[in-house]
């Protein structure tokens, strides 16, 4: 009886480079990126768009405090930093 390949293995027959398979090999930084989304003033300050129209954004403005350090720790362990804004 033939076994039927595992998706893994499909893809380490066909692929140019060798699946990552595993949490230590997904999580290395030459395949990890940081996206920080919509860190805008219109989404994080309390004068900005959202803050106006009565919506809470402490947890926005907290995580925002945190952020510098955060992108910082990321850099320094050689994660690529990619910043996307809504426009």
């Amino acid at each position: 009886m033939a076994t039927r390949e595992s998706d893994f293995e499909v893809a380490a027959r066909i692929a140019h480079v060798e699946p990552l398979v595993d949490l230590d090999k997904k999580v290395q930084p030459a395949h990890t990126a940081l996206l920080v989304i919509d860190m805008q003033n219109d989404f994080i300050a309390s004068a900005g768009l959202v803050g106006r129209s009565g919506r809470d954004v402490s947890a926005a403005q907290k995580l925002a405090e945190q952020l510098p350090d955060f992108i910082a720790a990321a850099r320094r362990a050689g994660v690529l930093v990619v910043f996307i804004r809504n426009v």
